[in-house]
This record gives C-alpha cells, sequence and structure tokens, in this order.
C-alpha cells in the first residue's frame, strides 16, 4: 500500500532548543512598569470641580496639570533602573554623566507637596489588617483581590455622591500612592492600605511626598538590581529618572533652554520619544541590560 510521506521539512532540534531559550528569558525579563501617570489622569478626569479644587488644596494640583502621560520607552526605563547606584540615588552613563534623583529633583520634575512633615509610609509587612479593613470601607468583599480597574469603577460612582465626597478622595489617593509614589510589586491593594488610615487631605500639603517617592524608588532599584525579581514587573515610580535623564539629553529641534517647573508641564510624550530614541546606541535582547544608551550629551542642572 503506497502510504504518502510529508514533505514538511522537520525543525532542526537546536532551534527547539534556542526557541525554548528565548521564551524562558523573555519569561524572566518582565517588561511590566507597575507605575502608571495613565491611570493617574484617567482617575482624576472622573473628579468633580469640587474634589479637583480639594485635590489642590493638598498639595497635587501639579500633578493634575501635568502633560507626561506614557511610559515613553520601557528597554530605556529598564536600562536605567539598572544603571541607578542605589547607595547615592545617581544614575551613572559615564564620568560625565552623573545625573542624581533627590527630593528636590521629584518635587521639580513632579510639583509634589515637599513640605516639613513626613508622609504616611507603606507598610514593610503585616498590612492584612489595614488591607481588610479597607476593604470593608470601601464595600468589597475579604476575598476580592482590589485592582486600580475597580478602583476607578468605584471613584466612578462616589463622585456623584456629594456625601461620599472623603471616600472618593480617598480612592483617588489611594490610586496615586500606587500608580505614582510607590507602586508595589502586587497589581493589588496591598502595602499601600495603611497610607489611608487616619489621612488628613488638609495636611497633605505640608508632607514630603518627594522623599517618600525617592525612598520607594529606592528600595525598587535595590530589588530590581538584586535579579530576584527579573520575571515580575519593574516596581517604584521607575519613570521618574526616565524623566529626569531625557529632560538633561541635548536634542537640537526637540530639547529647548527651559527651566521652568515643574517639568512635567513643559515635557510632551511625542517630544521625549523622539529623544530617547536618539539617544539610543543599540537594541538589545528581553533583558535590557543588553541594550545601550547614552548617545546624546547632557545638560547637568546647576
Amino acid at each position: 500500500e503506497f502510504v504518502k510521506r510529508s514533505t514538511k521539512r522537520k525543525r532542526a532540534r537546536s532551534s527547539v532548543y534556542e526557541n525554548e531559550a528565548d521564551m524562558k528569558l523573555n519569561r524572566e525579563y518582565n517588561k511590566t512598569v507597575r507605575c502608571s501617570l495613565k491611570e493617574f489622569f484617567e482617575c482624576a478626569e472622573l473628579l468633580k470641580d469640587r474634589h479637583l479644587a480639594r485635590v489642590r488644596k493638598a498639595g497635587f494640583g501639579a500633578m493634575l496639570d501635568g502633560k507626561v502621560r506614557g511610559l515613553i520607552s520601557r528597554p530605556l526605563i529598564g536600562f536605567l533602573m539598572g544603571k541607578i547606584d542605589p547607595a547615592t540615588m545617581t544614575m551613572k552613563l559615564g564620568e560625565a554623566k552623573v545625573v542624581a534623583i533627590t527630593s528636590d529633583a521629584i518635587h521639580h520634575l513632579f510639583g509634589l507637596p515637599q513640605g516639613g512633615h513626613p508622609a504616611p509610609r507603606p507598610s514593610e509587612n503585616g498590612h492584612d489588617k489595614a488591607v481588610m479593613k479597607l476593604k470593608q470601607e470601601l464595600g468589597f468583599k475579604r476575598s476580592d483581590n482590589i485592582m486600580t480597574r475597580d478602583l476607578r469603577g468605584l471613584l466612578k460612582r462616589l463622585v456623584d455622591d456629594e456625601e461620599k465626597d472623603d471616600l472618593a478622595l480617598k480612592v483617588f489617593f489611594l490610586v496615586v500612592f500606587m500608580k505614582v509614589i510607590c507602586p508595589g510589586a502586587s497589581a493589588r491593594i496591598s502595602r499601600e492600605a495603611p497610607m489611608l488610615e487616619d489621612l488628613d487631605f488638609d495636611k497633605m500639603a505640608d508632607m514630603d511626598f518627594c522623599q517618600l517617592l525617592v525612598d520607594e524608588l529606592q528600595r525598587a532599584v535595590v530589588r530590581y538590581q538584586s535579579g530576584k525579581a527579573l520575571w515580575q514587573a519593574i516596581t517604584g515610580c521607575a519613570i521618574a529618572p526616565l524623566l529626569i535623564y531625557l529632560d538633561c539629553c541635548n536634542l537640537r529641534k526637540v530639547s529647548e533652554l527651559d527651566t521652568r517647573t515643574p517639568r512635567t508641564h513643559f515635557m510632551t510624550d511625542d517630544s521625549l520619544k523622539k529623544i530617547a530614541s536618539a539617544d539610543l546606541i543599540q537594541k538589545g535582547g528581553p533583558d535590557t541590560q543588553t541594550w545601550l544608551y547614552g548617545k546624546l550629551p547632557v545638560s547637568l542642572p546647576t
């Protein structure tokens, strides 16, 4: 009996192994970034005028007026996270390129409150009780995993009820903490919950949220560089070092000699993407440390 043989060529064994290695590498180097200015603005756009007035009184008005909403370049974010010295919180891209990430730099970037009182801090551990208390207050079940999309849905309902304005603001600032100030490894409410306990919105403008952001970013850098988080998301406000770095890069026709602050009021996604593209020296693989940036000269703040 005649049996028709397949004319398909068998894949070489070596290429199968190579593909498996590539798949493994892709899994290990997760380019997910937990911070999200887009999420912040999506929630801000749900607020009514009365809520926005209180957000401005709390010292976060400058954030509302920012123009940057995207992540600009995930590879560059990962690259810079690997170049930050956590001991000094400086980005080192050569002898002449040392960019500091300080409380002042964050204030100049975002215009966040930089008051004399410490800001509430996320829990290091043992935050389950605060999470359960917050879930109950927000009307969720104890077993619910609350993501930012759930908070957006809740906020959309709360803003229509003037009697629930305090709760609406609590939900809004929870998103601010989760997506801007101290994004953690988890996509759901976790270590940020204690920050909402007894939070006085009227006193937030006198708190130092800039130093809190730097401290949490430092924690994220240590975690990222330890290698333990290669297959997990990049935590902390990782957009901050990217924006600070790109703001120092000189690209004719795009970069302007402009020292006005907050800097995010005078940046745009399009111009930042052009600068990031022009600064690229060599593309790499899934591991962002195989990419190479630093082509453009920099003008460091005096």
